[in-house]
């Protein structure tokens, strides 16, 4: 089963070991699977700066993703009411699609009045 969060752009931090690089994220998505829960979206970079730091983010072994921060109310709304929906959830992965698919196991973390933290 799958529940769109947003399907336009929403901006998306990626918080690593250098520092935090932002991008924006298109046709994001929760996804039931058994007891995980799959947090999905496409990385859409904007301009060749974004690109740049993407393409150093799938290229990069070292890249060191920390986090992930987003601000937007209608993906945390609609995130909240899916694991309320689904207390049988036990784990949240995290896919970001571009190049290739990269997944991470999170913890989801509310935050500020409209914002989420994917911590990793």
């Amino acid at each position: 089963m799958i529940r769109r969060l947003r399907k336009g752009t929403t901006s998306i931090e990626l918080n690593n070991k250098f520092g935090t690089d932002s991008v924006n994220g298109e046709n994001t998505e929760i996804e039931l699977a058994g007891k995980r829960a799959i947090f999905r979206t496409t990385l859409k970079p904007c301009n060749s700066n974004q690109k740049d730091d993407i393409d150093r983010f799938y290229e990069d072994s070292d890249y060191g993703l920390e986090s992930i921060t987003i601000i937007d109310g209608q993906i945390r709304e609609k995130l909240v009411q899916f694991m309320e929906t689904y207390p049988q959830i036990e784990e949240l992965s995290v896919e970001l699609i571009y190049t290739s698919t990269k997944s991470y196991v999170a913890d989801f973390v509310p935050i500020e009045n409209d914002g989420i933290l994917l911590n990793f």
